[in-house]
């Protein structure tokens, strides 16, 4: 029951915070990037971004950046004017502008680039005035008065067929078309000030009605201004009273009559078959859908439409309808179950100019804002039937931005987008706050009066908090103060307060409070009457068996009832009681030998498992030992650090609490190290870890506290917020500044699960109080577009024929040339509401190996990428820093140099088996050559041999004929004839004889036995 009730609490806090509009502002100027400050129209694509048109430039905004496009010298983009003033979004996502000169323009999103519609022709030389998408994809570019220009796009090329209607450009009568209506048949029918046009859609014909065919006879024309579909019906408007019934089954019109000589400007359909029908100046009239049964409203008692006449209407999500009159600072309400009718006037600032214009913008949840005329936004508060001003009242404290607006949209998300006249950009998102911070002392700023340090509910179903200013309070579970503990023992709100900075306060199994404090030791307060008695102990360095240290961080009860303290200086104590009732403190000074003091000094938590285990979290790693021992020295601490390059080992030795849960698994907070679980313990004292970390989800590694809610899952406390893991499946969820409603820091180990299943956690501005069941964590799933291309760092713009033919967000597959392997590509999820605390990861497939996490970087680089085909893959989380299933892909492929290519390769072949063929046709070549010249060696040496051997048998001959034949020429009694014929032998002999000697010193000279000697000699005697 107690539960409930606290639930019913929460829940009522929450609704009040609704009611309150829980919001945050951000605001845009030049300053960051917007290109002008006056915004006067803005639009949200398909893709997500926003568009802004300013009086310089459009603006295009992804959540981060905005991108600019004017006309300048060294860009394309040719406009008269740099002034917009119109957007619209068609049904295909492009966004259509008109500019300050009445011309037109569309945004291409596969070349990023804008294109003025009806630049030739004609038509060039009308002024748009209002652009007109319908939902068949069409859009009417209207003139003023001077007809308009219907506009159909191409999807597949792009291009764009457009053809002017009611128009002198098209040599017709000018008339001015006031909107374009398209029914159930896909028949666009423009609504004119002489008659209406029926075009079919699918051919393009044709249909006049209603039309003025002589003028000149002075009958007036029939002028038409709005349409609706109604059970089968479409209700056209007009003139003097009139409504105009056309069947879609019959094709046939039915008159009805009004009874009122009044323009009948706009028709809206109301719940429960019914409809509601305004005049310029006649009030408004409500009937059902065979406009049988009408009720008048003039109201000139409430409101005269006569001085102030309607301009337009618009029926909200609850059937209540609003006016548009032309009074400033003034709208009209209805509601139609009621019948009750309320004039809201709105307080404006003054200032001259243009009264800014009429908006209604209404939320998801039914949430509406309304503008008038002139300005004065305000929101409306249903419950009370009345408009409040949202944020902006005129002199006023909570003036957060201008009165004036002059654009004003929701997103996809339900952000509130505020364009003023010079004064910037506002965005303003909601949250709904199921989180209650209770402080102290009530004030906006930091103190130590509100930085809750410890917490405690006690059996008495009291709430003891401790804060940093030394303070210690007591509260029922509502939160009301029930008074603070004074130096005497009382809870009391007067008396002299106790000082200590309690760190720690616990009750044990005797209704004994204990309270650890920062530099004043410990108490111990007794329950005696309706207070306390206190018993404080501290730090006495000429007894070995006082605490061990004065700074004590926890303190905590085993199961035979000693109270440990866990100092952060000394080490651990445990408290002995003495026979005559003394206490001791046993530690390291005394008889707790064993404890590694040197190493583990400064201890900050301690527990107690369900196997009778104690754990103590130190600065310098994690203790364990068993509660069971029969003396202190015997205990066997088992100590636990982290190891560089191993796995399942504490990730981080500072270690700032301990959790366990309802099925005895046991979470340690750690500084810098994420969160570990304990995954296993032997009986030797081995023990296996589990970690998570800013990878796995978390928003940081730095973890101040922990508590289990009560369907098990782990909420844990940070400098950057409060997450929660879902125990199953190890899934985090982020609660930020944005969805907390302040900025907060968690503190060391202060967070408690009260009875009722409420989680408390002490913060830096004072105490969390929140029902895990009630909070509903942001699901948005945010769309990646891909926003830009960078190659060896220089942009890179979409261009046909070029490595970029079409926007990288519209590209499906990127190819690029080895000349081109280093990238950057550039990303951003679309979420609006909190852009900020988005992280993205992205890999390469066929390059990386893992995700690349990269916190709230929007760029991925690859430098030197080899040829192949990629796959590059983005994600990201959502505002709120959950990780989601949006993940982009883009194909990639890296062409290879020619050299690279297959056709090199079959020349690369061709070329070596040529270089083979050549190569064995030289060696033949060689081969025979050689074996030529063997045997020609081996012919030479066969004839050397031969005449070798003939000189040798010549020799002999010749030696024997050259010596009888000197001896002959010796003879004196020679004839000179016989002479003459002997010494023509002997100088033959002679010759024949040198050449065979010739001959033998050349075989000498080739078997190496004679060696060559050169000398200078007379040539002459050569030659002669």
């Amino acid at each position: 029951m107690r539960k409930f009730f606290y639930i019913l609490l929460l829940l009522f806090v929450s609704a009040l915070a609704q009611a309150q509009m829980n919001c945050t502002f951000t605001h845009y100027s030049q300053e960051n990037g917007l290109s002008e400050n006056s915004v006067m129209d803005m639009v949200q694509d398909h893709d997500g971004m926003i568009w802004f048109a300013t009086w310089d430039g459009i603006n295009r905004f992804n959540g981060y950046d905005f991108k600019v496009y004017k006309a300048r010298k060294e860009n394309d983009m040719r406009w008269s004017s740099n002034r917009v003033d119109h957007l619209q979004v068609d049904k295909y996502g492009d966004v259509w502008c008109i500019t300050y000169d009445g011309k037109a323009f569309r945004f291409d999103k596969r070349m990023e680039a804008f294109t003025e519609v009806t630049a030739n022709g004609a038509e060039k030389d009308l002024v748009i005035t209002s652009i007109l998408p319908l939902d068949n994809g069409t859009v009417w570019l209207l003139t003023d008065k001077n007809g308009g220009i219907r506009v159909v796009p191409d999807r597949k090329t792009g291009t764009l067929a457009s053809k002017v209607y009611l128009s002198t450009a098209s040599k017709e009568k000018g008339t001015a078309i006031k909107t374009v209506f398209l029914d159930k048949k896909n028949r666009e029918w423009l609504l004119t000030k002489d008659g209406l046009l029926c075009i079919e859609g699918n051919n393009g014909k044709q249909t006049p009605f209603f039309v003025n065919t002589h003028p000149e006879s002075g009958r007036p024309n029939q002028s038409f201004f709005s349409a609706a579909f109604v059970n089968g019906h479409v209700y056209f408007t007009s003139n003097k009273g009139r409504v105009w019934k056309y069947s879609l089954k019959d094709e046939t019109f039915e008159l009805k009559d009004l009874g009122l000589q009044d323009d009948v400007i706009s028709i809206r359909e109301l719940s429960g078959g019914k409809v509601i029908m305004a005049t310029r100046r006649s009030g408004f009239v409500v009937g059902d859908a065979a406009l049988e049964s009408l009720k008048y409203y003039g109201l000139k008692n409430e409101f005269d439409f006569s001085q102030h006449p309607i301009r337009s209407i618009y029926v909200d999500s609850h059937n209540e309808v609003w006016f548009e009159v032309n009074k400033i600072g003034t709208v009209c309400h209805f509601n139609p179950s009621t019948e009750v009718f309320k004039v809201e006037q709105v307080p404006v600032e003054k200032e001259p100019g243009d009264a800014p214009k009429f908006a209604v913008c209404e939320d998801k949840q039914g949430n509406l804002w309304v503008h008038p005329v002139g300005g004065g936004l305000s929101w409306f508060d249903r419950e009370n039937n009345e408009l409040k001003p949202f944020y902006n009242e005129v002199g006023t404290d909570a003036w957060r931005f201008s009165n004036k607006l002059h654009a004003m949209m929701l997103d996809h998300q339900g952000n509130l987008w505020l364009g003023t006249h010079s004064k910037g950009l506002d965005k303003v998102t909601f949250f709904k706050n199921e989180f209650q911070l209770i402080k102290p002392q009530n004030c906006k700023y930091d103190t130590n009066a509100n930085q809750v340090r410890s917490l405690c509910q006690d059996s008495r179903k009291q709430l003891w908090i401790g804060t940093r200013n030394s303070k210690v309070s007591v509260y029922s579970l509502d939160f009301q103060l029930q008074g603070y503990l004074t130096v005497d023992g009382r809870i009391s709100l007067t008396g002299a307060p106790f000082r200590g900075s309690a760190y720690k306060i616990i009750e044990d199994s005797k209704k004994n409070i204990w309270i650890a404090t920062k530099g004043n030791g410990i108490v111990q307060l007794i329950p005696q009457g309706s207070g306390y008695k206190m018993l404080h102990y501290t730090y006495d360095a000429n007894d070995i068996y006082s605490l061990s240290h004065n700074n004590v961080y926890d303190l905590c009860e085993d199961s035979y009832g000693r109270i440990w303290v866990v100092t952060f200086g000394g080490g651990i104590d445990y408290i002995e009681k003495e026979s005559d009732g003394s206490v001791r403190f046993i530690n390291s000074r005394n008889n707790l030998k064993s404890y590694p003091m040197e190493r583990c000094y400064k201890a900050r938590r301690m527990l107690l498992d369900k196997k009778g285990m104690l754990w103590v979290a130190t600065s310098n790693g994690l203790l364990a030992f068993s509660e069971k021992f029969e003396r202190p020295d015997t205990i066997d601490f088992h100590l636990f650090v982290c190891m560089p390059n191993k796995r399942e080992v504490l990730s981080c030795n500072d270690i700032y609490d301990i959790l366990l849960t309802h099925d005895g698994r046991l979470f340690f907070a750690t500084f810098g190290g994420g969160l570990n679980e304990l995954k296993s313990l032997d009986k030797k004292g081995n023990a296996l870890f589990t970690s998570y970390s800013a990878k796995d989800g978390l928003p940081t590694d730095v973890l101040s506290s922990l508590a289990e809610d009560t369907k098990g899952d782990i909420w844990i406390g940070s400098e950057s917020g409060l997450s929660k893991m879902d125990i199953v499946n190890h899934h985090f969820d982020n609660y930020l500044k944005q969805e907390i409603g302040e900025e907060l820091s968690f503190e060391e180990s202060t967070a408690i699960r009260a009875e009722d299943g409420r989680l408390l956690f002490g913060t830096n501005r004072g105490l969390l109080c929140f029902t895990p069941e009630l909070i509903r964590k942001n699901s948005y799933v945010p769309g990646i577009v891909l926003s830009g291309l960078k190659i060896a760092n220089k942009d890179v713009v979409p261009r046909p024929e070029s490595v970029l033919p079409e926007s990288l967000n519209s590209l499906s597959h990127l190819y690029l040339s080895h000349k081109e392997n280093t990238v950057t590509l550039s990303f951003a999820a679309l979420d609006m509401s909190f852009p900020e605390n988005v992280k993205y990861a992205y890999m390469l497939d066929g390059f990386d190996k893992e995700w690349n996490y990269v916190g709230k970087q929007r760029t991925a680089t690859y430098t030197n990428l080899p040829k192949g085909n990629y796959v590059f893959r983005v994600k990201s989380t959502n505002g709120a820093g959950i990780w989601v299933e949006n993940e982009r892909v883009l194909r990639i492929t890296v062409k290879p140099s020619f050299w690279e290519t297959p056709y090199a390769y079959v020349i690369y072949t061709l070329g070596f088996m040529l270089i083979l063929l050549v190569g064995a046709y030289t060696l033949f070549v060689i081969y025979r050559l050689k074996h030529e010249v063997s045997v020609e060696q081996q012919v030479t040496d066969m004839k050397l041999r031969f005449f070798t051997n003939i000189s040798h048998e010549l020799r002999t001959p010749l030696t024997l004929i050259e010596g009888p034949l000197e001896y002959i020429l010796k003879r004196s009694d020679l004839s000179k004839d016989v002479r003459e014929q002997l010494q023509v032998v002997e100088r033959n002999t002679h010759r024949m004889l040198r050449l065979v000697n010739q001959i033998l010193d050349f075989r000498k000279i080739q078997n190496h036995k004679m060696k060559l000697c050169i000398e200078q000699i007379d040539i002459v005697a050569f030659v002669h």
